[in-house]
């Protein structure tokens, strides 16, 4: 049986993960290049540039996406649950 806190933690932790990636892209220089190739793709010409890699910004960056994925994993699991009541109520 699913909790809204273990939806909650494992949204979080994937949304997280993304942005860490993200911040080792940055540290490493190859952001920039992927950006660029993604714009391509999509037949943008957004003039972006990606900044300097800082630690306490990168770690902001993965504990904020860690609350917004954990948040929204939270609500989600309440309002399936919610739904799933209400629709085994009815048959």
């Amino acid at each position: 049986m699913n909790s809204p806190i273990r939806t909650g933690i494992a949204l979080g932790c994937f949304l997280a993960t993304l942005h860490l990636i993200w911040s080792l892209l940055v540290l490493t220089g190859l952001a920039q290049p992927l950006i660029d190739f993604i714009f391509w793709l999509h037949m943008l010409s957004v003039p972006v540039q990606v900044q300097p890699f800082e630690l306490g910004v990168a770690a902001l960056l993965v504990g904020v996406t860690w609350c917004v994925g954990f948040g929204y994993g939270f609500l989600f699991s309440i309002i399936w649950k919610t739904g799933s009541k209400r629709s085994s109520q009815i048959d």
